[in-house]
């Protein structure tokens, strides 16, 4: 069994190193990549919704109302500063991602879309269109919040698991 698991390790570290190469976008590739993230603003909108997610960390640290504002904005401060120093991980951890979905012909047709007039409006609009959209839902989910609870309640006795 040990000389297995030595073979499986030799293996892995020998053949690992080309697997990666193997996957990792041509220089072409990455370059249009790089671009279409720039063009669309994907790093910004990776930070924003890093922050949007954090939001819930500073009530975790500080149950008082008066320091939650406070809170709010340590964690904030930190969460970004992380972000600003691995910056570059966070590009490579996209790039992979694009690199994986799309083809470089696609990533192309990306690019000239955004390029074109209606691309430009809508990168213009999205971010407004975004923040609308999270406060619709805000607004939606609260409204039917205490329906939601009740049946979730019910079903749960129901079920047993109350």
């Amino acid at each position: 069994m040990q000389s297995a698991r030595k073979a499986i390790a030799i293996l892995t570290i020998t053949f690992l190193p080309f697997a990666q190469a193997i996957s990792a976008p041509s220089p072409e590739k990455k370059q249009n990549i790089i671009h279409l993230m720039q063009l669309s603003h994907s790093l910004e909108m990776g930070k924003n919704l890093a922050k949007v997610m954090t939001r819930g960390m500073a009530q975790r640290y500080s149950k008082d109302p008066e320091k939650a504002e406070k809170a709010n904005s340590i964690v904030h401060e930190e969460v970004s500063n992380l972000m600003d120093r691995h910056e570059a991980e966070l590009m490579d951890l996209f790039v992979d991602i694009y690199d994986s979905n799309f083809t470089d012909d696609e990533i192309k047709q990306i690019i000239a879309y955004y390029e074109s007039p209606i691309g430009q409006k809508t990168l213009r609009l999205l971010p407004g269109m975004m923040a609308e959209v999270q406060a619709g839902t805000t607004r939606w989910a609260a409204k039917y919040s205490n329906e939601v609870t009740s049946t979730i309640s019910t079903r749960f006795k129901a079920e047993g698991l109350e």
